[in-house]
């Protein structure tokens, strides 16, 4: 089934733009509005339970922490969003010569040992 003529894969200022790039910059986005949003947690009000909500939100989304970091130490201004945008993209970019491995898995967790299974105590 095709989108019909008149969806916003064919209306004028989107001409060029592929789904994946749109979901990339849509990542984006949200991975700069996180940053922003920890920083006036973390800094900002030093609030604890906001921090840890937010830093949950961003396991769920599988985002890699490194990426945040990235943009929390970065040294630009956090109100700055092309600042944020071009760090990030740097980062990106680093990234796209490395292996793939995503910041939340269990080895990376561990320092890269993976944990030995827990003995199960059997009352038999």
């Amino acid at each position: 089934m095709t989108a019909p003529s008149s969806s916003c894969t064919n209306r004028p200022g989107r001409a060029g733009v592929s789904s994946d790039s749109f979901a990339t910059r849509k990542e984006q986005a949200l991975v700069i509005l996180l940053a922003q949003q920890l920083v006036d947690a973390q800094i900002g009000r030093a609030d604890a339970q906001a921090s840890q909500a937010l830093w949950d939100e961003v396991a769920e989304l599988n985002i890699d922490p490194d990426r945040i970091i990235h943009l929390l130490y970065g040294g630009e201004e956090v109100s700055d969003r092309t600042a944020l945008k071009e760090r990030d993209d740097s980062w990106l970019s680093a990234q796209q010569g490395s292996p793939q491995q995503r910041g939340w898995s269990l080895q990376r967790l561990h320092l890269g040992r993976p944990r030995r299974p827990q003995i199960a105590l059997s009352p038999v």
